[in-house]
């Protein structure tokens, strides 16, 4: 079995979904420390940069062109939102399938805000990982995302995870797209990285000292 399986791609900056300076304000946000608990699209958002078919907003959403959207019809890539921007011929993005990856290896997280029980910061220390059995369901061609929100405060996202053969698919159709990382499966982490395995046990020590801390 190949040990990098999936892809996440992303795009170049793009505008806030909601402008603080206009008094928008992201109704998926906690409240009292403003971390991300869910992705609610602004309809009024426009796009300020054309032509590109993928972007990624700085507070975590997703933009991409009518030929985005065309080749995921071409291709009957199912389960996917597109909800249509302000802008003609762009949509916000974002799968219903989800690609379940470790929520344990290679990951870690900031102490659970009371207010929302949710972590503010969730980190990806290294790269994603997937079990084989979900891996092998799954297959080298599909549209998915992350069933965990990762990165900072409001700015929490899902990754969007793409198949290999979707990737070149992507590409041979001329979309415009970037490759920030692989996704491997924990066959790599186990019998590659025996250095990251030491790791995580000693930071998941460290984490159970603090959690029984007052």
């Amino acid at each position: 079995m190949d040990t990098m399986v999936a892809k996440i791609i992303c795009g170049p900056d793009a505008d806030d979904m909601y402008n603080f300076y206009k008094g928008e304000k992201d109704p998926g946000l906690c409240e009292k420390c403003k971390t991300r608990l869910k992705m609610i699209p602004n309809l009024n958002y426009q796009v300020r940069i054309k032509g590109r078919d993928f972007q990624n907003t700085y507070d975590g959403y997703y933009i991409v062109s009518e030929r985005f959207k065309t080749f995921c019809e071409q291709g009957d890539y199912f389960d996917l939102s597109f909800i249509p921007t302000k802008t003609k011929g762009y949509y916000i993005f974002l799968p219903q399938k989800i690609y379940k990856t470790s929520s344990e290896i290679g990951i870690t997280y900031s102490k659970l805000n009371e207010c929302c029980n949710q972590h503010s910061h969730v980190y990806v220390t290294h790269h994603l990982y997937v079990r084989d059995k979900d891996y092998l369901q799954k297959g080298d061609d599909f549209i998915a995302r992350t069933e965990i929100l990762y990165g900072d405060n409001s700015n929490k996202h899902y990754e969007i995870v793409i198949g290999n053969d979707t990737y070149v698919k992507m590409k041979d159709f001329g979309l415009k797209i970037q490759y920030l990382a692989d996704v491997c499966s924990t066959e790599y982490y186990l019998q590659i990285e025996p250095e990251l395995i030491r790791r995580v046990e000693e930071w998941k020590k460290e984490q159970e000292e603090k959690n029984r801390m007052p």
